[in-house]
């Protein structure tokens, strides 16, 4: 009897494991803590024999917010003395990073990972210059990166952004509640003007002022961006005007566009009825289209079996397409920007203008966002107090988007205007529904 042989180890297996293990050898070498989020989704991923496709580097070391009673809270300030004698010093234990993950997936060449989200993480240079290089091969399967409140700042960006033109599956960059400012934008802008992959930007709470507002239209003028999160920042009416004008520009020769195909397929549909001839004999359309269909079905029927074989081949070889380029943007979000009178040059009209733009800009010639922009899906001014005749403005863009027979979308306004006007915006751009965070 031959001896009993071993069951072959399972290549997913023994991947993941080979991870793991050069995960722990580089936390060693770099003295940095291993990631508890990161050992759980390799062990839960072992154990279940299937490849993980979303990491998650969140730290968990901050303690839970207890809210103490007025009793509780008497007796630990009598016995804060006694407990400090009794306790010891504890041994600071070193940061959780980055850097060991990256190096770990690219020894072992683990490709397949879509998603990878960084929470709380002291970002230094190195670990972003080493996320840099893995987008930078192209090779890797990575749709989505966020990297929230994680310290980033211009250098630390500079490593990052060139090279996200690199990968062609890179759809969505968050970087929310990293506040790298106006500087950080220029870098960020630099680097993402020649992007082509790109869909979502993201940078909430990001210390954005005013002069940021240039760089983000011109961004998503020449880039495929085409949603944009900005809240939490300070803008300002004019920095919103700034990154409105040339999207409104675009979206007013759009519907210039639309307009004039119209009228030409209405002007060729009236020539051909005039070119026929008027023959009595004649059977009416309705009624020969429906004695012509009978005898074309099967010979549809074939047709139609043959085009979906021949499209299944095409797909196993089909590359990806790259977005559309162009001034067009489907989700702007711009709550608590402070677009009011108030900010600088004080003008009662400045959040008007702002709003006229995102409607109706009247300089050069009338150009319309909410109106005309087939592509506009959602848009969330909440939280800034736009005034009586702004709020108008924007009811006046989303009637006139009705007229136009365009999809509805979804807006979210500040209630500090008049409430019919609320009310009225409410029922025609029913509030944007949000994203879920894992």
């Amino acid at each position: 009897m031959p001896a009993n042989s071993k069951k072959p180890e399972n290549p997913i297996v023994k991947l993941l494991t080979s991870v793991y293990k050069d995960y722990e050898k580089i936390c060693r070498e770099f003295n940095s803590s291993i990631c508890p989020s990161v050992k759980e989704t390799l062990q839960t991923a072992i154990a279940d024999e299937e490849l993980a496709k979303i990491f998650i580097v969140n730290p968990k070391d901050r303690k839970k917010v207890e809210y103490l009673e007025d009793q509780q809270f008497a007796y630990w300030l009598r016995k804060r003395n006694d407990s400090a004698r009794k306790k010891k010093k504890k041994v600071e234990k070193p940061l959780v990073r980055l850097l060991p993950l990256i190096e770990a997936l690219r020894n072992n060449r683990y490709l397949t990972f879509q998603k990878l989200y960084v929470w709380d993480v002291y970002l230094q240079h190195n670990d972003m210059m080493c996320l840099g290089d893995m987008l930078a091969k192209g090779n890797y399967q990575l749709s989505y990166i966020e990297l929230t409140d994680c310290f980033i700042n211009a250098k630390a960006l500079s490593s990052l952004s060139p090279y996200v033109n690199y990968t062609k599956t890179l759809r969505e960059l968050i970087l929310d509640f990293n506040e790298f400012g106006d500087s950080g934008c220029r870098t960020l802008y630099e680097g993402l003007k020649s992007c082509r992959w790109l869909i979502r930007l993201s940078l909430c709470f990001c210390g954005l002022n005013r002069q940021s507002g240039v760089l983000l239209g011109n961004l998503v003028a020449n880039t495929s961006i085409r949603e944009l999160y900005l809240d939490g920042n300070n803008l300002e009416a004019d920095g919103v005007s700034d990154l409105l004008f040339k999207l409104a520009e675009a979206a007013y020769l759009e519907g210039q566009e639309r307009a004039r195909l119209k009228a030409e397929k209405i002007a060729a549909a009236e020539a051909e009825d005039a070119k026929k001839r008027i023959d009595l004999d004649a059977l009416p359309p309705e009624k020969s289209e429906v004695q012509t269909a009978g005898e074309t079905t099967k010979e549809a029927e074939e047709t139609l079996i043959a085009h979906n074989k021949s499209e299944k081949r095409k797909s196993v070889r089909k590359k990806k397409k790259q977005p559309p380029c162009g001034p067009q943007i489907t989700h702007l979000h711009l709550a608590e920007n402070n677009i009011n009178s108030l900010g600088r040059g004080g003008s009662s009209l400045a959040p008007a203008r702002c709003m006229q733009l995102l409607k109706t800009q009247v300089l050069v010639r009338r150009t319309k966002i909410i109106a005309y922009s087939k592509d506009l899906q959602e848009v969330d001014i909440f939280g800034n107090d736009i005034g009586q005749v702004a709020g108008r403005i924007v009811l006046e863009g989303i009637l006139e988007r009705k007229d136009n027979k365009l999809p509805r979308i979804g807006m979210r306004v500040s209630h500090l205007i008049n409430q019919d006007t609320f009310d009225m915006i409410r029922k025609l751009a029913p509030k944007p529904k949000g994203r879920k965070r894992k």
